[in-house]
């Protein structure tokens, strides 16, 4: 089975992609809230990610330390095709939430000097 993204959904081929997913992790908190998933392909094709503690909680430690005001993001493992998928799901933030998040990020993301 085939999947797509979309302005709520995006998908990473492994949790490699994490420090990527902060920034449309952050969209998503501006917008309608949204899902990442790790273990799909960007052409939508399952290819599966291990869902280990570890994993998981790098997942969480990364996005609860790089966004701030702090959030607790959902996380859960799926099975999908038969293959184990992490979905990181957030909801979205009111106005004065979501521009602080913003800011924050930006700032995280310029390069040191």
């Amino acid at each position: 089975m085939k999947f797509r993204e979309s302005e709520t959904v995006e998908f990473k081929r492994s949790i490699s992609g994490l420090d990527s997913s902060i920034k449309t992790i952050c969209a998503f908190l501006n917008n309608k809230g949204g899902e990442v998933y790790f273990g799909i392909d960007k052409s939508g094709k399952v290819v599966g990610q291990a869902a280990t503690d570890t994993n998981l909680k790098s997942i969480s430690h990364k996005i609860r330390h790089k966004i701030k005001p702090e959030i607790i993001p959902g996380i859960e493992e799926l099975q999908i095709d038969s293959k184990t998928v992490i979905r990181v799901t957030v909801n979205n933030q009111n106005d004065s939430l979501s521009t602080t998040v913003m800011e924050l990020l930006i700032q995280d993301a310029a390069p040191k000097q």
